[in-house]
């Protein structure tokens, strides 16, 4: 776990060439680690680099409002919270769930599908959404993923049936 951006961020958008300059940093750091990683044999598989096997995680507590650039306020719909995830396959690709400036809808972990009735609240999604990055360290063990996790069925948000080492 890496502590990053430990500024307050409700100006942000007021000083926009400082803005652009710490995410362009921020990709080239990325950009770097990532070629670090590529450059390094995988003992634990054969024929791959750690930088094939790596899942990363960023996830927003209490993220700023995205509609409002002014000030950026805190705040989000129902107190959502985001998760963005590189999984290499293991999870399924795409946005679950939505936040259309003010409006949340929660997602179905089962199905993947969106759930505008709200039946599940973001508190609710918060151990689906990561047993889904623990099913991605585990490689698409969900063997693994039951030691720690005995939820619902999380099968629309994992790619089940994908090979790999």
């Amino acid at each position: 776990m890496l502590p990053i951006f430990l500024d307050d961020p409700h100006g942000a958008f007021g000083d926009m060439p400082t803005l652009a300059s710490t995410v362009q940093a921020y990709g080239k750091m990325l950009d770097a680690f990532m070629a670090d990683l590529m450059a390094v044999d995988d003992p634990m598989c054969a024929g791959r680099k750690i930088g094939d096997n790596l899942v990363m995680a960023w996830v927003g507590d209490t993220t700023k409002d995205p509609f409002n650039a002014s000030g950026w306020p805190d705040g989000t719909a129902n107190n959502s919270n985001v998760m963005w995830v590189m999984s290499n396959g293991w999870n399924k690709a795409g946005w679950f769930g939505q936040d259309t400036g003010g409006a949340l809808t929660t997602w179905n972990p089962t199905t993947g599908a969106d759930d505008p009735a709200g039946t599940l609240t973001s508190v609710q999604l918060a151990a689906p959404a990561g047993a889904a990055v623990l099913f991605a360290v585990a490689k698409g063990d969900m063997r693994r993923v039951s030691d720690f996790y005995r939820g619902m069925d999380i099968g629309g948000i994992v790619n089940v049936n994908i090979t790999g080492s």
